[in-house]
């Protein structure tokens, strides 16, 4: 049995109708082709989810299918009709736990997340079996579960150990998903909307977790930012902020630069399928090729002064925005800048980026 980890009821938001199917534009990045597929066959593994028949979490193998089919995937559906609602601003508790079961349920039920566990186990079962076959040691112990040299090879010991995550994923990446809900109810959800004829596009990790103060993969941070596009025109934005207020769904419009930046992490986080319209991918692809990847510093310098220029209208005065004056001012009058001013101008920019991102978690 096919069973979606990017469910059909999100992908029909980046397709177009065909009858009673809805068919997407996918551009496999692996291969460098596109193609188009129904929203039944793509973003879906066989038995991703169907349960060992001696599961301690149902005696239905389908169990956990049935839970997205029958109330986690409809709640999807609810929060979509909220988010992409401009009259919306103040919700609800209610309102706010259907858009973070919806938008959430879409992190841990991603194989990605398990494709990471498991190189991640192997990666700390080979180094703890080299070091104990260095010691004439007798076998290893891993998580709680003990491995004797004489009874286990090392690929039997990472077998061991992935058929146990596996197991993991299936019976608890449910819970798991409660707790990140529970962890992130106080966030703060923001909204970008196009206010041009640019587009998103979305991929086969649709929904993307981002830290600037952490290196840790731990969903369970205030400093971890969600962003998940929602449609061709919407995007929504998961952070904590304590400076504003949680019950609130901030809206902005964004122009094409911005939409371009954001199309580009989508990308970054993928696993392999680009999914939305055709010619937004096409146009996307040329201008990171053009410019998202170009490391000139002409370009660099282009895009602070035009950050500056949007800064001047809300008469932006702080440290960060005096540095990047400063730097500006400083190309132009030079035509170019060192490399050592080159490092400590961006450098510097992180650094308040970060600062700015721990002041508002305080």
């Amino acid at each position: 049995m096919r069973q979606h980890f990017v469910p059909k009821v999100y992908l029909k938001h980046f397709a177009k109708k065909s009858g009673n199917e809805y068919v997407v534009d996918v551009y496999d990045i692996k291969k460098r082709k596109f193609f188009s597929a129904n929203t039944k066959n793509i973003c879906a593994e066989k038995h991703l989810y169907t349960l060992s028949e001696n599961s301690k979490i149902s005696n239905d193998i389908l169990f956990i299918e049935k839970e997205y089919a029958n109330w986690i995937e409809p709640l999807y559906l609810k929060a979509y009709e909220i988010l992409i609602n401009n009259y919306v601003s103040h919700i609800s508790k209610s309102q706010k736990e259907t858009i973070l079961i919806g938008v959430f349920q879409l992190y841990l039920r991603n194989p990605k997340h398990l494709r990471e566990t498991l190189i991640y186990h192997t990666n700390k079962i080979n180094q703890l079996y080299k070091i104990q076959k260095s010691e004439n040691k007798k076998g290893l112990t891993y998580l709680n579960e003990d491995f004797g040299f004489r009874e286990f090879t090392l690929d039997e010991i990472i077998g061991s150990v992935h058929s146990k995550m596996k197991n993991f994923f299936k019976e608890e990446h449910l819970v798991g998903t409660r707790a990140i809900v529970d962890f992130h109810r106080n966030a703060v959800l923001e909204i970008s909307n196009i206010r041009d004829d640019s587009e998103f596009i979305t991929s086969d990790n649709p929904l993307i977790a981002e830290d600037t103060l952490s290196n840790e993969i731990n969903p369970l941070l205030r400093s971890k930012e969600f962003t998940v596009p929602i449609n061709k025109k919407f995007l929504l934005r998961i952070f904590h902020d304590n400076s504003m207020n949680s019950d609130v769904i901030y809206r902005r419009k964004i122009p094409n630069g911005s939409v371009a930046s954001l199309n580009h992490s989508i990308l970054r986080d993928s696993s392999r399928f680009l999914i939305g319209d055709k010619k937004a991918i096409e146009d996307f692809l040329k201008l990171k090729n053009d410019f998202l990847d170009n490391t000139s510093l002409e370009l660099k310098m282009d895009a602070l002064k035009q950050i500056l220029d949007l800064e001047s209208a809300s008469n932006g005065n702080d440290k960060a925005m005096q540095l990047i004056r400063h730097f500006v001012q400083l190309y132009e009058q030079k035509g170019t800048l060192t490399k050592q001013e080159e490092y400590f101008l961006f450098n510097s920019i992180k650094e308040f980026g970060r600062k700015a991102k721990r002041d508002k978690l305080l």
